[in-house]
């Protein structure tokens, strides 16, 4: 098995990055947070494929509270791995709707999908979002997409029973 990082990376570095990660989770843990930022940041110079680093990153930022800082380093978690987004999906939904902007939520979800087309997570996600704005019919969609992508997801089947019984349809 290969370590994360790029193949002529050597894997020392991506081991040093990996252990620094969990050094930062440790100190994060324990509240110390500046130490933590400077772990996590160490993760990501030394491999910056990891996209745990930058996602923990984030929370620490979070709770410094610099909100732009977080959002900027889970954007940039999602930029190192499309793939991946689902670990700071919902981080940024609730940073955007804290940061009055909830439809760069819905923007970020549609950019996802049509980077990757068969990305379901982050159609789910977008649905959630939508239907919480009171679009079930919308969110519907996208689900039924997702399932399409995902049928074994059961998160995704409990999301479109949820969604069917907000629009209220014939029980026939």
């Amino acid at each position: 098995a290969q370590i994360a990082g790029p193949p002529d990376q050597p894997k020392s570095q991506s081991i040093l990055a990996f252990l620094e990660n969990e050094i930062g989770l440790q100190a994060l843990r324990e509240d110390r947070l500046d130490e933590a930022a400077r772990r996590f940041e160490a993760a990501v110079d030394l491999d910056g494929s990891i996209v745990t680093a930058f996602v923990h990153l984030g929370d620490v930022r979070l709770r410094q509270d610099d909100l732009p800082g977080a959002v900027s380093t889970w954007e940039r978690a999602l930029d190192v791995s499309p793939d991946r987004a689902y670990l700071a999906l919902d981080r940024l939904e609730r940073a955007y709707a804290r940061m009055n902007t909830p439809a760069r939520f819905a923007e970020l979800c549609r950019k996802l999908i049509t980077a990757s087309p068969r990305e379901w997570r982050a159609r789910a996600a977008l649905a959630r979002h939508l239907s919480a704005q009171g679009r079930p019919n919308e969110a519907f969609e996208l689900l039924l997409e997702a399932l399409e992508h995902n049928p074994h997801a059961l998160a995704i089947h409990q999301a479109i029973w949820n969604t069917l019984s907000v629009l209220d349809l014939p029980k026939a």
